[in-house]
């Protein structure tokens, strides 16, 4: 999956800010996909899977908000930081 390129690139041929919104991905959530969310400077990662431990250090040393599974349902398991 080239998240970076092919949504990247579809964001800005419209002129959106991939900040504005939440990008919400169908497959696992790992740490390769925390990075590319980040680059393209999305703030919001939404994930069907539970992240690795690794996915969620990266998104919080990014300062991206990442939401998962969790233990018991959706977990909000780091936060965007304030401006």
């Amino acid at each position: 999956m080239r998240l970076t390129s092919w949504l990247g690139g579809a964001l800005a041929g419209q002129g959106i800010d991939a900040a504005a919104g939440a990008l919400v991905l169908t497959s696992r959530l790992s740490v390769d996909l925390v990075q590319k969310a980040a680059m393209i400077g999305a703030r919001v990662l939404i994930a069907p899977s539970a992240p690795t431990a690794l996915a969620v250090a990266e998104a919080q040393a990014a300062g991206l908000a990442l939401i998962a599974r969790g233990p018991d349902g959706p977990t909000l398991y780091t936060e965007t930081e304030a401006e």
